[in-house]
């Protein structure tokens, strides 16, 4: 007999799966990788492959709103290998930003994989982006925005799609506000991401004509 259950943390999607009496436990980061064990429990890939545990699928999309034309196939290469299949974007010019291009992709993919493609993103300096990975069950979602001045920026997002910050989190928030001297409305306007938002809305305009491209990871 087979249990299979899956729980989201702060730090990542954990799956136990149990095998008779044998039980095991991992955590999968933010980037979709298996990471170490829990202390205790016994783990190793092997085992769980032979589980026959069904993978989970989760949907997601990524806008680039603008790319230098010098690294449109770089990026192409990139989230080929990411999702494994090859996949050809359908690039358009970018008129606000010269010498540049935009395009849009919907993907599937195991939890994590947004992180995965942002952290490769985040590589190119000069991108401008947006990836969003859908909550699923027991899975919150993830929200990444980039610009080439204020970097990468990562957020939980969940069921409804808007970006939210646990207890924890406002805490911390508010506390570093307070020891800084910092306007609290402020840092948590930075804390949902509000300045990306406001520096990535002029390019959004740009995306309605855009076809969306369709691929599986």
């Amino acid at each position: 007999m087979r249990i299979r259950t899956e729980i989201y943390s702060e730090k990542g999607l954990g799956r136990r799966v149990e095998i008779g009496k044998e039980c095991l436990l991992t955590t999968i980061d933010g980037l979709g990788k298996v990471a170490s064990p829990v202390p205790g429990a016994p783990y190793s890939e092997e085992m769980m492959k032979k589980s026959n545990a069904p993978a989970l699928v989760v949907g997601g999309w990524l806008e680039i709103f603008a790319a230098p034309n010098a690294l449109c196939q770089h990026i192409q290469w990139s989230l080929s290998e990411i999702l494994g299949s090859e996949i050809t974007l359908q690039w358009n010019n970018q008129p606000l930003t010269p010498g540049s291009s935009q395009t849009r992709l919907r993907f599937s993919g195991a939890p994590g994989i947004a992180g995965r493609i942002a952290h490769a993103l985040a590589g190119w300096h000069y991108l401008r982006f947006d990836i969003s990975e859908e909550a699923s069950a027991g899975c919150d979602g993830s929200r990444y925005l980039a610009t080439p001045s204020l970097g990468l920026f990562h957020g939980t997002v969940g069921g409804n799609g808007d970006i939210y910050l646990s207890e924890n989190r406002i805490r911390a928030v508010v506390d570093g506000a307070l020891r800084n001297g910092r306007d609290v409305e402020s840092a948590l306007e930075d804390a949902l991401g509000s300045p990306w938002e406001e520096e990535l809305v002029q390019f959004r305009i740009g995306q309605e004509g855009l076809r969306w491209l369709h691929t599986a990871g």
